[in-house]
């Protein structure tokens, strides 16, 4: 009988998290998506610092550079 009363309370991993399973699967997603977003923005920073040092900044390249890190 005491067997079968430990074998009930162990629990795995997944049963535990069976009630949040849908949020934690969002949490990681979410955190892919920033990590990509993040890098994007870190790579257009070369750009928007290519065009601020130039002798004649063009300041459409700026701009647009300067809007898809923000975005």
């Amino acid at each position: 009988m005491a067997a079968v009363q430990a074998e009930e309370k162990e629990l795995s991993l997944w049963q535990i998290i069976e009630p949040v399973k849908r949020e934690v699967y969002i949490g990681m997603v979410m955190s892919a998506v920033s990590g990509l977003t993040w890098m994007g923005a870190l790579l257009l920073i070369r750009p928007i610092a290519g065009e601020l040092l130039a002798d004649v900044p063009n300041t459409t390249v700026l701009w647009q550079s300067l809007g898809a890190a923000i975005g």
